[in-house]
């Protein structure tokens, strides 16, 4: 699925119930680095979330190098 924030599509991912567990990709990697984790962790209760960062895997747009704009990425990626 993408969230759309601010005119930018971001592709996230979205398994289980429960506490929100955000997961966040380093740098040159995509939320597919995380594997069986989603998974694993969706299993032993947990609402996991996994998105692509800007620029990143499926998500839209260059790469910013503007942390607080990954801040607001990883925020609206809860909703």
């Amino acid at each position: 699925m993408f969230l759309s924030y601010e005119g930018v599509d971001l592709a996230c991912e979205e398994r289980g119930s429960g506490e929100p567990l955000l997961l966040i990709h380093g740098t040159g990697a995509q939320a597919a680095t995380w594997g069986r984790t989603v998974d694993d962790l969706a299993a032993a209760g947990h609402r996991v979330i996994a998105y692509d960062r800007r620029g990143y895997g499926a998500s839209a747009h260059p790469p910013v190098r503007d942390h607080r704009r990954h801040v607001a990425d990883a925020a609206a990626s809860r909703r």
